[in-house]
């Protein structure tokens, strides 16, 4: 059996003594035994960390290019279908491939956005209309939410509202939040079926857009729960949609919460940020401290 020794010389203070040396041995197997097990431990703990990242990037990757990629399949086969007619209908195909172009650009800057991530590099920031940005997310899920008996309705303002926040960033969390409640309502086969979205200023300087739905709600138990990460209430979801989206509302200075409507069927989530009229390249993304009623409930009456 191998041995790990300290060995301690001690020299005596007379320099007639020179003759004579203390050596002193001391096992410290054990020790160095616990220390190599110790640094095994932690590399192991930095890989399986390492794993869990790369676990969580792709989790990210596959669940928001999962939409975009769906479009894409669902557009080209409408098209196939408008040009298999006799005769073709050439308007109707034309607008497939306008949507199958949009889906593509979608799914592109997810992986440039991601791959910021990765490198650290900061996101892009625009100067955005959300008014104009949620209506064209909404003409880009309408086809397909008709398609499944689901209205989709938007109320906004005449009036800009600007916010501070990378385009695909907003229109993905818009996507994320549409999708779900589609899914609800499609999944409790709920006899009325319409899905809300509405922008308002709820105060000075702050936008609010309401995503509401008539589906069955969200279990009382499960709404603490909704933005942690890989937590969901889907047989095959995967947990990432909301804790991608609310991370990237946070990160622009904002909120995103959840509740159900109350009296009426269905839930409400409610994305605040704040609105933003100057060069991004000042702007600084502070999140505002939600009230203590905010946080248990989201809407308001």
């Amino acid at each position: 059996m191998v041995k790990s020794v300290m060995t301690v010389l001690r020299y005596p203070k007379d320099r007639d003594g020179l003759d004579r040396v203390i050596v002193c041995l001391i096992d410290i197997t054990e020790r160095e035994q616990t220390h190599a097990a110790l640094l095994a431990a932690q590399m192991e703990l930095s890989r399986a960390a390492r794993v869990s990242t790369v676990g969580v990037v792709s989790a990210s990757i596959a669940h928001e290019l999962h939409q975009p990629l769906g479009a894409l399949t669902v557009n080209a086969e409408t098209c196939l279908r408008w040009l298999d007619r006799d005769p073709p209908n050439l308007d109707a195909a034309r607008k497939a491939v306008e949507r199958m172009v949009s889906d593509a650009e979608r799914a592109s800057a997810i992986v440039k956005n991601t791959r910021s991530l990765v490198a650290r590099r900061p996101a892009s920031v625009d100067i955005i209309d959300a008014n104009v940005l949620v209506r064209e997310t909404a003409a880009l899920l309408d086809h397909q939410l008709r398609a499944d008996g689901i209205l989709l309705r938007v109320s906004g303002s005449d009036n800009p509202m600007r916010v501070a926040m990378a385009r695909n960033e907003l229109q993905q969390v818009i996507i994320n939040l549409v999708t779900n409640a589609a899914q609800a309502i499609t999944n409790a086969r709920s006899p009325r079926r319409s899905i809300a979205i509405s922008l308002t200023r709820p105060k000075p300087g702050r936008l609010r857009i309401d995503v509401t739905d008539t589906g069955p709600g969200v279990d009382e138990g499960s709404l603490n729960k909704l933005f942690d990460p890989f937590f969901t209430t889907k047989p095959d979801g995967m947990g990432m949609g909301l804790a991608i989206s609310r991370s990237a509302v946070e990160a622009r200075g904002g909120r995103l919460n959840a509740a159900n409507n109350g009296s009426e069927p269905g839930s409400c989530f409610t994305v605040e940020l704040p609105l933003a009229d100057t060069d991004p390249k000042t702007l600084s993304f502070e999140p505002e401290q939600a009230p203590a009623e905010d946080k248990k409930d989201a809407r308001h009456a």
